[in-house]
Order: structure tokens, then C-alpha cells, then sequence
């Protein structure tokens, strides 16, 4: 595309020869013969010549003015002063007042005249260059600018949201149940929640830089059984469970993670108490093994006591006949024999069964039991010269457990005390009432019980070297207090024999209200 060029001068000759050498060079030119005419012809065209190229002296307006008057308006458009003299002021007040971008001089000479046209006509060129780039980075620097408003907003709004999710992981991390600590390969602690911090007794906020296991379950070292050397080297781990010293037992499981903090591994050890659970399975396995016990006890009373009552026949009827005194004496052991078989097995057989767990069963009268319990064993207590002191005080309080519970409760406890105690001894049968429960007291005068008896005589057919037949009967008792949430302590001593001490729960008042309407019904 040419440039275009405004030529200004009052000579139309001098217009004329500049138009014709510009033209054959390639530009494009206008031509104007005075400084109005030229504002007029500049204020008008659609598109303006990059370079004005006006005569000095000129008649009304001269070039210096002219010019002058064009930097204001058109500030890029290029501006040469065409001169006939040689004036030092003239050119000093074209500088200072019109900023005039070249000089030439008539007559010029047509190289130097083609070079400042073309300077001139590329200096207007880069100045809307520097114009559309100066705009467009504006117009940028001002998109940018809303851009980093918003995301200075969307910063801050993402700031409170993780803030607000910290917040809530860290309630969240605190209210659970479970305990949950975050360790170190050194098995120090760096974060842990409210319950890590309870079963170690300790205040949450000390826990961060104590060793994990420090007053874990009573713990003096690293709990046995850890997995978290195992987890901290990325292996994948199952849950194990740790036995404390305390006699806790822990589920325990521990997976490797990345600290976001620092981006160094740690383990999540995540801990269940499963004590309860053993328990309950444990007893729930116990509880199966004496109702086998039970069940099979009273299938071995029934097939065996048959045979035994024709043997005692068939001895008593030889006894009767005369016979030498080795053959009397073989008799005689041999009934002897018998009976004591018959007593193990009617021991079986009277057992009576526990009912099944969950049965409905009425709530017993503790002291009625009791008088009960000691009418039917008082003939064989004073066939021992045993004798047995009743003192009732539970006042016709009930206790959980049903009339024909408590008498398999009461009768074995009863028994082996009075087996145990020697001739003439005394056997001490108590009860009381207390807040919310009845209680049981039975001592006798027998030997001490070891600490190895004292751990084993609930456990079925167990016997002691105090006596007592070997049976279920103090194993169902401890079962039925046990299920029914009593307790059964003993306390033995070098001279005072053994006590036995039972506590059961009472029904609450209403329960038994509901239990005395439905029995009148």
C-alpha cells in the first residue's frame, strides 16, 4: 500500500514538480496551497497522509504555525518543514513550537527529498504500532486485573472452605468413637482424637511427640503384635489384635498415608476395644459347653440308674443268704459301691434344666428360696451334725432370677458348704435387700480354698479336696448369676473357712407392678 503524503505550499509550481517526483516513486500525495486550506483538507479524508510536508514562509499562516496546529490535532502524523533559507531562528522556533520531524531545503536534492519521506512515512507506521499495543496491552493489563480480582475471590473462597473442612475433619476426627492416632516411623505420636486421648488417660493436646504406646493398657514398651513397621514400609495390612497387660484386648489396624503438611509417611493406627466382644464370646461358648454338659448328664443319670437299682437289688437279696464272711464282707462293699454310685446319679438327675436364654420367666422371692433350700437339705445337714443357721433379711424382696433359678443358685452353693464343714462346724445361710438388689451370703467352717480352686470350682465337675460331689450344680449357679447380671465373690482364710457372697440385680419398680398384675391375672 503507498504512503500517502499532504504537500502545503502558496507556490503551485513548486506543488506540482513535488507531486509528479513523489507519484513516480510511489506515494500517493494531496496537495494544498495554504495552511486553511490544508486544516480543512486534513479535517475531511477518510484516511490521513502520514506525512505533511509544508513550505516555511507562507502568506497569512506560515509553516511553523501550520505545523504547530497539526501536532495538536494529529499528533502522529509525521511533520517535514520545506525551507528556502538557511534561518537558525527559524528552525529553533520550528522545534520548540511545531516539533517538526525533518527539515528541507529548496532547492532539494531528489535522494534526500525520497529518504525523509520514507523516514517519516515508517516512523508514523510504528507510532500506530506502538498505539495498538499500547492498547491492546492496556486493554490486557485491565482484563488481567479482573482476573486477579477474581481469583484473589475464588482464592479466599477456597481458603474458608478448607478451612471450614479442616474444622469439620478435625471435629469429625475427635468425635469418633474408635481410637485413632497418626505415628511416626519412631513411633511418636503427631496427631491423635479425643478418644486415642482418653484410653491412655491423658490430655488430647500432650499427645503430639509421646511415644505411641506410652500408658497404652498398661503397656511398658511397644505394644505386642504392632504392625506398624509393617505398614510403614507399604505393606498391606490386616487388623490384629493386641492383648494389654491390663487385660484389654484391641483391635488394632495401622495403614500407611502421606502427611500433607510435610509429605513424609506416617501410619494411621485405628484401634476397636473388641474386650467385650471375647467376653461375650467366650461366655456364649461356655454357656454351650454346660448346657451339653447338662444335656448329656441327665441321658447318662437316666441310662445308668436302671442297672444300678438291680444291682443294690440283686446285692440286698444275697446278702440275705448265709454266707462266709469274705463273701458277706464282698457284699457289703459292693453295696456300699452301688449306693455311692446312686448318689452321684441322683446328684445328675436332680439337676434341674436352665431355661433357655431369653425365656420369660417370673421374678423370684429370695428368702422363700432360701426356706425352701434349707428344709429339703436339712435332714442330710444333720445327718453330718452340721448345723445350719438361716438368717432371712431380703423381706419378700425379688430378685431377677425365677423361684427354681434360685434354687439351682442356692442348693449346689449350700451343698458343698456343708460337705466342706466338719462335725459339728456351722454352715451360715443370709440374705439381704439393698438399693436396686438382694444379695446371698453362705459361709462355712471347712478348710481354705487355693487360688488355683478358687479359679477352677465353677467350671463344671470340678471338685475340691474339701469335699462335695463332682457336678454341674456350681457351675449352672455362677452361669445363671453371671447371665442375669449378678456377681459371685469368695473370700477364703487360713482359719476362717470360705464365704461365698451373690448379688443379683432387683426388677425395677415398675417391672414388678407389670409382673404382679400379669400373676393375679
Amino acid at each position: 500500500m503507498s504512503d500517502l503524503v499532504l504537500l502545503v505550499d502558496d507556490e503551485p509550481n513548486i506543488l506540482r514538480a513535488l507531486a509528479r517526483l513523489l507519484n513516480r516513486r510511489g506515494f500517493e500525495t494531496l496537495t494544498a496551497p495554504g495552511a486553511t486550506e490544508a486544516l480543512e483538507l486534513l479535517s475531511g479524508v477518510a484516511a490521513l497522509p502520514k506525512v505533511v510536508v509544508s513550505d516555511y514562509r507562507m502568506p497569512r499562516v506560515d509553516g511553523v504555525e501550520f505545523l504547530a496546529k497539526v501536532r495538536q490535532r494529529w499528533p502522529h502524523v509525521q511533520r517535514v518543514l520545506l525551507t528556502g533559507q538557511a534561518d537558525a531562528k527559524a528552525v529553533e522556533q520550528a522545534i520548540n513550537e511545531a516539533a517538526v520531524d525533518r527539515f528541507l531545503t529548496k532547492p532539494w536534492e531528489e535522494a534526500q527529498l525520497l529518504a525523509v519521506l520514507r523516514s517519516a512515512a515508517r516512523q508514523f507506521d510504528l507510532h500506530l504500532e506502538k498505539e495498538l499495543v499500547d492498547r491492546v496491552a492496556a486493554e490486557r493489563l485491565l482484563e488481567l486485573q479482573r482476573l486477579n480480582e477474581s481469583l484473589e475471590a475464588k482464592v479466599g473462597e477456597r481458603t474458608e472452605l478448607l478451612a471450614r473442612t479442616k474444622r469439620i475433619w478435625e471435629h469429625t476426627f475427635d468425635v469418633l468413637d474408635d481410637p485413632i492416632a497418626l505415628v511416626s516411623d519412631a513411633r511418636v505420636v503427631d496427631r491423635a482424637n479425643a478418644a486415642f486421648a482418653r484410653v491412655r488417660g491423658s490430655d488430647v493436646r500432650k499427645l503430639p511427640g509421646r511415644p505411641c504406646w506410652e500408658r497404652l493398657g498398661g503397656n511398658n514398651g511397644p505394644c505386642a503384635g504392632c504392625t506398624l513397621d509393617a505398614a510403614m514400609a507399604g505393606a498391606a495390612v490386616e487388623p490384629v489384635e493386641i492383648a494389654f497387660p491390663d487385660g484389654g484386648r484391641w483391635e488394632h489396624k495401622a495403614s500407611q498415608v502421606l502427611d500433607p503438611r510435610t509429605g513424609q509417611p506416617v501410619v494411621v493406627c485405628v484401634m476397636r476395644d473388641v474386650t467385650g466382644e471375647r467376653s461375650d464370646s467366650e461366655r456364649a461358648l461356655r454357656d454351650e459347653k454346660l448346657a451339653a454338659a447338662e444335656r448329656m448328664a441327665a441321658t447318662v443319670a437316666h441310662q445308668i440308674n436302671n442297672p444300678l437299682a438291680v444291682m443294690l437289688a440283686n446285692v440286698q437279696y444275697l446278702s440275705r443268704a448265709t454266707l462266709g464272711t469274705d463273701e458277706t464282707e464282698a457284699l457289703r462293699d459292693m453295696e456300699d459301691g452301688v449306693r455311692r454310685a446312686q448318689e452321684v446319679v441322683r446328684g445328675l438327675a436332680d439337676l434341674p434344666q436352665r431355661p433357655p436364654p431369653g425365656a420369660r420367666t417370673e421374678a423370684g422371692d429370695l428368702d422363700r428360696a432360701a426356706e425352701r433350700v434349707a428344709a429339703s437339705l436339712e435332714a442330710a445337714i444333720g445327718a453330718r451334725q452340721v448345723r445350719l443357721r438361716v438368717a432371712l433379711g431380703a423381706a419378700a424382696r425379688r430378685a431377677t432370677l425365677s423361684d427354681d433359678e434360685l434354687l439351682l443358685v442356692l442348693r449346689p452353693l449350700l451343698e458343698v458348704a456343708c460337705d466342706a464343714s466338719p462335725r459339728g462346724g456351722e454352715v451360715v445361710l443370709e440374705t439381704a435387700a439393698g438399693d436396686g438388689e438382694v444379695r446371698i451370703r453362705i459361709k462355712d467352717d471347712g478348710g481354705p480354698l487355693t487360688e488355683a480352686e478358687q479359679k477352677l470350682m465353677f467350671e463344671p465337675y470340678f471338685r475340691t479336696k474339701r469335699g462335695g460331689r463332682p457336678g454341674l450344680g456350681l457351675a449352672t449357679a455362677y452361669a445363671l448369676v453371671r447371665d442375669h447380671g449378678g456377681a459371685v465373690r469368695v473370700a477364703t482364710g487360713a482359719e476362717s473357712g470360705v464365704e461365698v457372697l451373690v448379688t443379683l440385680p432387683a426388677p425395677r419398680a415398675g417391672a414388678a407392678e407389670d409382673e404382679g398384675e400379669r400373676r393375679s391375672a
